[in-house]
């Protein structure tokens, strides 16, 4: 087994879990998803709620993945994914050195991290694992010659080729993927680097926001949206019953549904009166306070 951790500690690197952000001196550095992202965009079609299950499952099967290339051991329960990562890499003669592996690199000044799901010494071959239903080629294309760039300038390790292991619940397929050149890599990252960093110059923090609080705060949000959401589609199946069936108002339990017609109603257009008819504005308008209050996005 490999071990690269003794050039990541010279060059200063380190790697919060946490909030999954990498930092060079305690300064911190863009990893290639954000890259990837930033240039190309990030766009999901699942709900939020879809989305955080597929993440922990896809993280439960890169942990039994790499505990097996690291520790050989096996996961303790059925998985097919992890059954499917061995019939592919049998199936390919792939013996795996390295796992979620942090990498590092600068190309003209432009520094990035990321974490290498998979590199073969004996074959010089680096892999990624996906588990999403989607396939992503490009950006695939340009995450794994973001992460060979790195093996080949930072730790002068040989990579001659690039490889997706696709496990999505039974189904499984390795896709082999054409590493870019250093040139078009450069590219990506001036783009990058152009659009501006996601970066603050000093991270902000707050005590009562560990963790394990935010995670309960994102869950927490999350199923907040979930039910406004429900509430949503119930209502309006309300709404539209009580329109067919000509019913005004209904009693069920302790609840008293009642049903608002559609109507028109007058405003004031506060810009235009604003704008054309200042005198009039300031001596209709009134001061009122507002309490303190965050916005959470």
């Amino acid at each position: 087994m490999l071990n690269l951790q003794s050039i990541l500690e010279m060059l200063g690197i380190s790697f919060v879990p946490e909030t999954h952000k990498y930092f060079k001196d305690n300064k911190e550095i863009p990893s290639a998803n954000q890259i990837i992202d930033k240039v190309m965009g990030n766009v999901f079609t699942k709900n939020t709620l879809q989305m955080i299950r597929a993440r922990d499952k896809g993280t439960l099967i890169h942990n039994a993945i790499s505990d097996f290339v690291k520790f050989g051991i096996e996961p303790s329960f059925p998985m097919d994914e992890f059954d499917n990562f061995l019939k592919l890499s049998n199936k390919h003669n792939i013996v795996w050195a390295l796992s979620e592996q942090i990498i590092y690199n600068s190309i003209d000044g432009m520094p990035y991290c990321g974490t290498l799901d998979l590199y073969s010494l004996s074959s010089s071959e680096i892999s990624d694992i996906k588990t999403g239903s989607t396939k992503q080629l490009k950006k695939w294309q340009i995450q794994l010659s973001l992460y060979a760039w790195a093996l080949r300038d930072t730790f002068g390790l040989k990579v001659s080729k690039g490889s997706i292991l696709w496990l999505h619940n039974d189904k499984a397929e390795y896709i082999e993927i054409e590493l870019l050149s250093k040139e078009t890599i450069l590219d990506v990252l001036m783009k990058y680097y152009e659009k501006g960093m996601d970066i603050q110059q000093e991270e902000l923090s707050l005590e009562c926001l560990n963790s394990n609080a935010i995670r309960e705060l994102d869950e927490t949000l999350t199923a907040i949206e979930v039910m406004e959401n429900k509430v949503k589609e119930i209502k309006e199946k309300i709404k539209l019953e009580m329109e067919q069936r000509n019913i005004n108002q209904i009693k069920i339990g302790k609840r008293v549904i009642s049903y608002v017609a559609p109507t028109e109603r007058e405003i004031i257009d506060s810009k235009k009166l604003r704008e054309e008819y200042p005198q009039i504005w300031d001596s209709c308008k009134k001061t009122s306070k507002t309490s303190g209050s965050i916005r959470i996005k």
